[in-house]
């Protein structure tokens, strides 16, 4: 019998160690400024868990709260070794805010003299290393190829009235959830390479004013996540999938956009504002959820217009 019981208890041990029991799932949300950088963390009651200030290329001045967060500077990953910034094509020490790398991209016909006339009149081109042309609150950098406009003059005016009402409120529950007209611009910048130079990087506005929906035009999620792998985009459900089986579809097979991190956040949050989640999510009805796409969308007609055919 006491064989047969410690056989059973190493056949219990063995299993623990190869099938480990799950921790419980813990729901957290990121609040971020305009450009991707978390400001603060969230539990699933709205409370505070973590928060950040941040010198402007990104290296924090002041952390506080329990919770593990590894994405930092316009939300790109931290490596906890090297305290370094991956952004795709490049890291970036932001306690300096240089790239350890060279800029990737060439200028074909750098010799010329249009090309060095544009350089000279702006010399922070001329820096390989740099973040952003020394200019982190003016441009962003997303993969460390080409910089980018941060934002237009309408989007920093209400971003800056969005965090005039953070710094006053002492509940975080609806942090942030006003940014839902507050646009990214996400206008790429023409890298210095006039006309007769051969090459030049942009990207337009897009679908409904976003930085890269253009680019990918609408797909379902499953089709855009095999488009955007490796690109550092998101793909946004246009009506979240937690209504798929209201709408009687898969969440697979649902209008989807290819988005930043930053605007994902924008969306997620005026989707949880509109229809809060557990008890709002149960209740909802068809009619409420478009009404809800409806006011999301506003700004973004295509973007209504596809959800309109999808219906």
């Amino acid at each position: 019998m006491m064989f047969m019981q410690g056989c059973l208890r190493a056949v219990a041990l063995v299993l623990l160690m190869v099938f480990p029991l799950q921790a419980a799932e813990v729901v957290t949300f990121y609040h971020v400024d305009p450009v991707g950088t978390p400001l603060v963390i969230t539990d699933a009651s709205g409370q505070k868990v973590w928060e950040a200030d941040y010198k402007p290329f990104g290296e924090e001045y002041r952390t506080q709260g329990t919770q593990e967060n590894s994405r930092r500077f316009v939300g790109k990953e931290r490596d906890a070794e090297t305290g370094l910034d991956y952004f795709g094509a490049r890291y970036m020490a932001t306690f300096s805010g240089r790239f350890l790398a060279v800029d990737a991209v060439r200028v074909v016909g750098e010799n010329s003299g249009a090309v060095n006339s544009v350089l000279l009149n702006n010399p922070q081109r001329l820096n390989v290393y740099s973040y952003s042309l020394n200019n982190p609150y003016r441009f962003l950098d997303p993969d460390g190829n080409y910089v980018e406009s941060a934002w237009d003059a309408a989007s920093l005016a209400a971003g800056v009235y969005s965090i005039s009402q953070w710094n006053k409120s002492t509940s975080f529950g609806d942090m942030f959830m006003d940014v839902a007209g507050v646009a990214v611009d996400g206008l790429a910048l023409a890298l210095p390479i006039p006309g007769g130079a051969g090459l030049a990087l942009k990207a337009g506005r897009g679908l409904g004013q976003l930085s890269h929906a253009g680019k990918y035009g609408v797909k379902s999620y499953g089709e855009l996540r095999k488009a955007i792998k490796g690109t550092g985009l998101e793909a946004h459900h246009l009506i979240e999938k937690r209504f798929a089986r209201v709408l009687g579809t898969a969440p697979g097979d649902m209008a989807s956009v290819a988005v930043t991190r930053a605007e994902h956040q924008v969306f997620t949050n005026a989707w949880r504002k509109a229809i809060p989640y557990g008890e709002g999510t149960a209740a909802a009805t068809k009619d409420q959820i478009m009404s809800a796409a409806t006011q999301i969308y506003k700004n973004h007609p295509k973007l209504l217009d596809a959800i309109k055919k999808e219906k």
